[in-house]
């Protein structure tokens, strides 16, 4: 998917019925709108509905990346841990020691 039309791709899964491909290209449309915002709250916000679409749509790893992203460490690292990235689990126990 084309990082610019992840709404567009969205939108077209919707209408063919295919929830999992809608809600991942909602998780990158969210993130995407995330990084564009200024404010830490509205950034979180944005994280986190990308990671509640990641999560419906079982990718897990983006979901993870985006909780990292919207810095809850604790629920990143949970995540990660389950997936077995130890380099991730080491990135969030730096940032919640922090």
């Amino acid at each position: 998917m084309e990082k610019k039309l992840y709404e567009l791709a969205a939108q077209c899964f919707d209408k063919s019925g295919d929830k999992d491909l809608y809600n991942f290209a909602k998780g990158f449309s969210y993130s995407k709108e995330a990084r564009r915002k200024g404010n830490h709250l509205e950034q979180e916000h944005y994280y986190l509905l990308a990671a509640e679409s990641f999560l419906e749509s079982k990718h897990y790893s983006e979901a993870a990346t985006s909780l990292f992203d919207a810095k809850y460490f604790e629920k990143a690292k949970d995540l990660f841990y389950l997936l077995r990235d130890t380099n991730a689990v080491q990135a969030c126990d730096l940032k919640l020691q922090q």
